[in-house]
């Protein structure tokens, strides 16, 4: 590593350039925080140099650059920029205001000396003149803005370019403020504005230009930065991650931007192809959406990294170290051939990730609204790796998908655990990846899972749930809308018209509130009796609740048993409240559901009439909902 105190001019004065790298942040820096404090800076130093006082120069600080190899005689000399790059932008941008001016002013000897600090010469003689002109490249984001900047040659054909624009409000009227522009032209804008400023307070013609003459000497000789080049040896990547850790701490996804781009800084590849062609989808602020998990957030860039890599490593992965377990697994198996290999399947993952999580729609959207209802997202790696990596038709996809919903809605009706859903659908990637993915093997590994966190729950055990489970209050109402929803389709036939359940609750036939309507083995019951709490207040009431107590038990457990469940409008739902079964059977004639249908010729509800339409439920939800393979422990 080599540090040496330089100028900020000696930097640019040479013929070589600085190349940001992809992963850099894009240019960030703003007026009040930055820009103000540089130009009172230089108007300090051009002050004490206006009255011949000597002063020190004013540190910028350190620039880390890392230098790549060229790859032919006529390519010009490159530095990787590690650390630094806001200052040069802003430097730069300052210097093209000062060329911009002086050419105004018609002073061409400030302008050419200004302009060797931004232009390379002789671009006969270079490779990619486009490109190596240019002392300063900035993140592809910002490019073509920097690039205008300095190819217009005044603040006239600056504005031209990005004209101040002004929206309209709801009414038609023009809005107070104008429109953001890009950071780049603001600060240009501001540095021109603060030198013209400068130069209308002289006295005379002649002042203004010794003015600029002095800012360019104040530019040249007064700010100095140290400039630290990378040796061989020096691992950029850590000094990366640690130069920026002392600001707004990098995500794990700025951590892998890095250290992908980093390999390709220094690697004879096209990156601004690599960027545009896989990259750049991940820059859309729907991927820097960040969500919670416990106590931990993330963004939706890093759970998808995390999504990839533990699906190809087979072990879940700590959301804190997934850039630290990425770089181990990449350069300890090197399983791509090349960067471009690496980052298609970086965007296949991505694809589906989108559509899993609604952002676009696909082939996994629908399962994924599905598996979003049942706060099952821990799936997904599962879902991603069975559409990216194993060849199975669109059909037998959608077969494969069914099954894993199989899985979780028995499991979610049988009442069985969900802690170790994360590590369990990944150890069924890492079982499928031995044995070869297929629609059977997939069915024979969530068949084999044994125990309250694994098994996949059989006929049997999934019907007795349904009949006798109380499922209002345990599932939640999005995930019993859900599965009436799909009931709803099950029952109507092939050739019936298919209608959308819009704005649907969930509603008790037989209401929680059952007393005044309902009468238990053919007798009323107080509505106290069916209270948590019942003590009676005289002997015989006592002798007569615990006469009844069983029934009414049973009754409490069914009335929220899907027996007794039904999906109807919301309007619906409040006009029903706890009225009569006949009263109920009216309101249902409403209904265009064919769910609702059932109800019609029945002459009361009770519990035999629960249990019946659980069974006729169940005839359906068996199906929807499939079981493990037959001969399964």
């Amino acid at each position: 590593m080599q540090a040496n105190p330089r100028t900020v001019t000696a930097l640019f004065e040479p013929t070589q350039r600085y190349v940001v790298p992809m992963f850099q942040r894009h240019y960030v820096w703003s007026r009040g925080e930055q820009w103000e404090p540089l130009w009172n800076d230089v108007e300090e130093k051009l002050d004490a140099k206006q009255r011949g006082d000597r002063t020190s120069p004013h540190f910028l600080g350190a620039v880390i650059l890392d230098s790549a190899r060229r790859t032919s005689t006529k390519q010009v000399s490159r530095f990787v920029v590690i650390d630094g790059q806001q200052r040069l932008t802003t430097f730069q941008l300052l210097l093209v205001a000062l060329r911009d001016i002086a050419t105004t002013r018609n002073l061409p000897h400030v302008a050419r000396a200004a302009q060797r600090c931004l232009l390379n010469p002789d671009i006969e003689l270079m490779e990619r003149p486009e490109q190596e002109q240019y002392k300063l490249w900035p993140t592809l984001v910002n490019r073509s803005a920097f690039c205008q900047i300095i190819s217009a040659g005044s603040p006239k054909k600056v504005l031209e370019l990005f004209p101040v624009k002004y929206g309209t409000t709801a009414t038609g009227r023009r809005k107070k403020n104008p429109e953001p522009r890009e950071r780049l032209v603001e600060a240009y804008e501001f540095f021109v504005e603060k030198i013209t400023k400068a130069c209308a307070a002289c006295k005379s013609t002649d002042s203004a230009d010794n003015l600029l003459i002095e800012l360019l000497s104040v530019l040249r000789d007064d700010f100095t930065v140290v400039e630290i080049i990378l040796g061989e040896n020096d691992d950029s990547q850590e000094i990366f991650n640690s130069l920026n850790a002392r600001g707004k701490p990098l995500s794990q996804s700025d951590l892998l931007r890095s250290y992908i781009f980093m390999r390709a800084e220094k690697a004879d590849v096209d990156r601004d192809q690599l960027y545009e062609s896989y990259w750049s989808r991940f820059e859309d602020t729907w991927w820097d959406w960040e969500t919670r998990r416990g106590n931990q957030t993330s963004s939706r860039l890093d759970t998808l990294t995390r999504t990839l890599l533990s699906s190809k490593v087979g072990n879940p992965i700590d959301v804190r170290r997934v850039h630290a377990a990425y770089t181990e697994w990449i350069e300890t198996t090197e399983p791509y051939g090349s960067l471009e290999d690496e980052l298609k399947t970086f965007v296949a993952y991505g694809a589906y990730f989108e559509q899993l999580n609604g952002k676009s729609d696909g082939t996994l959207s629908a399962f994924g609204h599905r598996m979003h209802t049942w706060e099952t997202t821990t799936v997904f790696p599962l879902a991603i790796y069975l559409a990216v990596e194993s060849g199975l038709a669109e059909q037998g996809l959608f077969a494969a998908l069914n099954v894993i919903e199989g899985f979780i809605v028995r499991r979610a009706v049988c009442d069985l655990q969900t802690k170790e859903y994360n590590k369990f659908f990944i150890e069924v990637i890492s079982r499928l990846r031995k044995v070869g993915p297929s629609l059977q093997a997939l069915k024979h590994v969530l068949s084999s899972g044994e125990g309250e966190t694994r098994r996949f729950p059989k006929d049997s055990e999934f019907a007795a749930a349904w009949k006798t489970k109380p499922v209002y209050g345990r599932l939640t109402s999005a995930q019993l809308t859900l599965m009436f929803r799909q009931l709803e389709a099950a029952i109507r036939s092939e050739r019936a018209e298919v209608t959308p359940i819009p704005n649907v609750s969930i509603e008790h036939v037989m209401p929680q509130q059952w007393t005044d309507n309902y009468p238990l083995d053919g007798k009323s019951v107080s509505k106290e009796m069916n209270a948590d709490w019942y003590f009676g207040r005289t002997p015989e009431e006592k002798e007569r609740y615990e006469q009844l107590r069983p029934l009414i038990q049973q009754r409490r457990n069914l009335v929220q048993c899907f027996g007794n469940l039904t999906a109807v409008t919301q309007t619906l739902n409040a006009a029903m409240k706890n009225a009569s079964f006949p009263d109920k059977k009216q309101y249902l004639r409403e209904s265009v559901l064919a769910l609702n249908r059932y109800f019609e010729k029945l002459p009361e509800w009770n519990e035999r009439m629960i249990e019946e339409r659980a069974d006729i439920l169940f005839r359906h939800a068996g199906k929807l909902w499939g079981g493990p393979m037959e001969g399964q422990p």
